[in-house]
């Protein structure tokens, strides 16, 4: 399958879940957002297409949107949107140009889950973003480390914002998925 090929059919897929799964997601976001989310990924997936033709990481905008979104309203990571984007990622990586570069992947990846695998022991980062962690890693591969720096350093600004406010706890995947983001721009520039 061509390039095009592969991105038009996985944003066709990913839509047509959102669309087809808002009721769940009404679960972790009131239904009045479902919207927004479908939107978001919209707009997510034609800036992906415009920046840098990859069917990743396209998976990874669409999906990412979506549940970045209902982790900041909720505080909560869907398993399903993680699990989609989980094996969406593998499985367009290991038919991609880059999948010589297994070792890389594996190792980004170990990366990400040991960070939020201690954030996890200590009660600091949630289940969902310890199942997210992974995917973005591998993503990610050899620029694992910056976007996991970005990441860390984007929550740790919140975390201070929240802190003057008054809150005391905050989602953590928006800040995984936006690093990741970053990361994925600057690696093309």
């Amino acid at each position: 399958m061509s390039l095009w090929g592969s991105i038009v059919c996985i944003f066709a897929l990913n839509l047509w879940w959102l669309t087809r799964s808002a009721h769940k997601l009404s679960l972790y976001s009131p239904r009045a957002q479902s919207p927004v989310i479908v939107g978001g990924a919209v707009l997510a997936g034609f800036a992906t297409i415009f920046v840098r033709r990859e069917a990743e990481a396209l998976a990874v905008a669409t999906l990412g949107w979506a549940a970045a979104w209902i982790d900041g309203w909720s505080r909560r990571l869907p398993t399903t949107l993680t699990l989609l984007m989980s094996l969406e990622v593998i499985t367009l990586s290991l038919f991609s140009p880059a999948a010589a570069q297994i070792d890389q992947r594996l190792i980004g990846a170990s990366i990400w889950t040991a960070f939020t695998l201690i954030g996890f022991l200590m009660k600091s980062v949630g289940r969902g973003d310890v199942l997210l962690a992974p995917v973005l890693g591998f993503w990610l591969a050899p620029m694992a480390v910056t976007g996991l720096v970005l990441a860390i350093l984007s929550a740790g600004l919140w975390s201070l914002i929240c802190a003057f406010r008054g809150h005391s706890k905050f989602a953590f995947g928006p800040h995984l998925i936006g690093g990741a983001w970053v990361t994925w721009v600057m690696m093309g520039a």
